[in-house]
């Protein structure tokens, strides 16, 4: 089952922070903090992350000078809004395609939780109004703590493998096995995955959906979600390990896990992706590439 646990928007914030690096006091959180229901912890989790990284690559938190300030409040109707506003980076331009980011910002939310988002690109920065409705958010206590931010991931630049098994990782990745059920974060993982390199991604959403495509093809990388809704991708893990292929098993935010010894040695990463944890877990299977993860020294949380 997947947890059930509420998250903290601030938490999420800082965490997102935290794997860019110090920011120092250039992400402004203003208003109080907002406890998210699980469903709204995950959309809300791709559109911080979608928004952290077109910050640092092409808006305000890519220059020295910039700045992000995040606002939380309650509207007229008692749902929770949020407003991202971006001041003193480069000169903001709307994109001349419409990219798998901008289908984020704008479906996301309407999409998982019924609720509002509307993005802008003014002269002064990027800037982005959600509205949560109440049954999936509300304004958190002041004594409420936050969910802690995972540990810092330093980002690869330009080659994510330079000096690397650039061969072997093209062999980890020829045929990729994406089992998750959000569509978006699928989505995302493929892109992410296609990226680095991938030769052909096979997608699935449930145990039934992968196990028909193990049935069907070889398979040389996997990366599955821990928790599908009502059920675990523990069957896949176990169809892949009994076959030795090198598989990582992820996780969002706040998720609890629990592995079966045999598969203690599985990377586990969390949701959302970012390319410098999915660069470090492909670096450690690449050595043991052809042998069971089961084997692997004991599991280490990779986050993004």
């Amino acid at each position: 089952m997947r947890q059930q646990t509420p998250g903290s928007l601030h938490g999420l914030l800082h965490a997102e922070a935290a794997a860019y690096g110090e920011l120092g006091g250039r992400l402004v959180l203003l208003g109080p903090d907002v406890v998210l229901q699980p469903k709204a912890f995950s959309a809300m989790a791709l559109v911080v992350h979608e928004l952290t990284t077109n910050a640092r690559k092409y808006g305000a938190l890519k220059t020295v000078d910039g700045q992000v300030t995040v606002d939380t409040g309650v509207d007229e109707t008692g749902h929770v809004t949020m407003a991202w506003r971006e001041m003193g980076g480069p000169s903001v331009l709307p994109p001349t395609r419409r990219g798998f980011g901008s289908t984020i910002l704008e479906q996301a939310i309407p999409f998982e939780v019924n609720g509002r988002s509307t993005f802008r690109y003014l002269p002064a920065g990027f800037c982005i109004d959600v509205t949560l409705p109440a049954a999936v958010a509300a304004i958190a206590a002041a004594d409420a703590s936050p969910v802690q931010a995972p540990a810092d991931v330093a980002a690869r630049t330009e080659d994510p493998f330079d000096g690397f098994d650039k061969a072997g990782i093209a062999t980890l990745l020829s045929t990729s096995l994406i089992v998750e059920d959000n569509l978006f974060i699928a989505i995302d993982a493929e892109d992410l995955l296609r990226k680095l390199g991938a030769g052909s991604v096979l997608v699935a959403r449930s145990v039934v959906d992968a196990l028909a495509i193990l049935s069907e093809r070889s398979v040389s990388f996997a990366l599955l979600d821990v928790n599908l809704g009502s059920e675990t991708s523990l069957p896949v893990a176990r169809t892949l390990q009994a076959t030795l292929v090198p598989f990582a098993f992820s996780t969002g935010y706040g998720e609890a896990i629990a592995l079966p010894e045999a598969m203690a040695g599985a990377p586990v990463i969390s949701k959302p992706y970012h390319q410098a944890a999915i660069v470090s877990v492909l670096m450690q299977l690449v050595p043991r590439f052809g042998t069971a993860p089961a084997s692997s020294p004991p599991a280490r949380r990779v986050t993004g």
